[in-house]
């Protein structure tokens, strides 16, 4: 396109020229009119190649506005989350714990002040409530049937949770040591179906209050 200007140009400018040349003079008007043939010809040509040039962009329509609702909409009201039901019934069973075994009783006393024959007597209570709660809610076998005291190796791939190394601890296994308890697990575990209320945890166990 660029070629077909200059030539263009080259081309009126010469028959502009010939129109100055005296033995050409009859064919001056001739000349004139091939070079305004021309001219228009690189008119066309330049629109061809530029109408951005000539023409303005249509623009893009901008989006309208999105209308405003006629009634301003509240915020949603804060709802307060309720206690997980899982935490619930724990809290349940340890209630069952401190019915039948003044469990929280014994843990939260400040037993330095009792003799250890007090502090026995009340260990033997504990013991037997809290054994019966177990017994009901929990199935449970030991980890290992090794006698304790007694010599185990754990080999290659042994269950990493089910046992803890204590003592001089180096290398990878398998580990050969004393069996110093045997352990527990857990093989079901029946918790108590609790609902908690307005978000709040039940009482492990409520205050007593006599009346006269």
């Amino acid at each position: 396109m660029k070629a077909i200007f200059i030539i263009g140009g080259l081309l009126v400018a010469i028959l502009n020229g010939l129109t100055f040349v005296p033995s050409l003079a009859e064919q001056a008007v001739a000349f004139n009119a091939l070079a305004i043939i021309a001219g228009v010809g690189l008119a066309l040509a330049a629109l061809a190649k530029f109408p951005a040039a000539t023409q303005p962009a249509a623009s893009a329509p901008e989006p309208e506005p999105a209308p405003k609702p006629l009634v301003e909409s509240a915020p949603p009201p804060k709802v307060e989350k309720p206690a997980e039901p899982d935490h619930a019934e724990l809290v349940q069973f340890l209630a069952q714990l401190q019915e039948k075994g003044r469990f929280i009783d014994f843990v939260m006393d400040d037993v330095t002040a009792y003799t250890d024959a007090q502090v026995g007597a009340a260990a033997r209570v504990v013991h037997q409530g809290c054994q019966s709660v177990v017994k009901e809610t929990l199935a449970v076998e030991p980890v290992t049937t090794t006698a304790e005291n007694a010599s185990i190796t754990l080999e290659s791939g042994y269950a990493v949770a089910d046992y803890r190394l204590v003592g001089k601890v180096a290398g990878e296994p398998p580990y050969t040591g004393t069996l110093r308890h045997k352990g527990w697990r857990a093989t079901s575990f029946k918790l108590p179906k609790v609902v908690a209320k307005d978000g709040t945890l039940p009482p492990i166990a409520p205050a007593q209050v006599e009346l006269k």
